[in-house]
């Protein structure tokens, strides 16, 4: 019980840090993650060809899967492994560009969902020994 308990816990923080990472580009345009989403979300909506995209519907398939796994019991680990791994396809993209550009913003909005994802195999890890 305590250990899916705080499994939950780190689903829930999860998904909450894959909205975080922010993206800077040309001139003076920026947002975050959750900004994006929602322009995402509404295009899907109205027109959905101008939103199909890889970096665009894999990690919000990602984070559909975490709000699964968040209120299953059973299979909870694969699909919150999936999901994780999912977002990081793209944070990870942001994280290497702000690495290249020198951008702390954008390192620093991405380190959170990097530390508790990895959380999550290292979790798993812990309870197989």
């Amino acid at each position: 019980m305590k250990n899916r308990l705080s499994l939950t816990y780190i689903s829930i923080l999860v998904f909450l840090c894959s909205l975080l990472p922010y993206l800077q580009w040309g001139g003076n345009n920026r947002a975050h993650i959750y900004e994006l989403e929602l322009e995402v979300i509404r295009k899907l909506i109205h027109n959905h060809k101008e939103a199909l995209h890889p970096f665009t519907i894999l990690p919000l398939i990602g984070q559909l899967l975490i709000l699964i796994s968040i209120f299953i019991k059973k299979r909870k680990m694969v699909l919150l492994k999936t999901g994780a791994v999912l977002i990081l396809l793209l944070v990870a993209f942001i994280f290497v560009i702000g690495i290249m550009n020198l951008n702390l913003k954008m390192i620093a909005f991405c380190l959170p969902y990097i530390f508790l994802s990895s959380l999550i195999f290292i979790f798993r890890r812990e309870k197989r020994n």
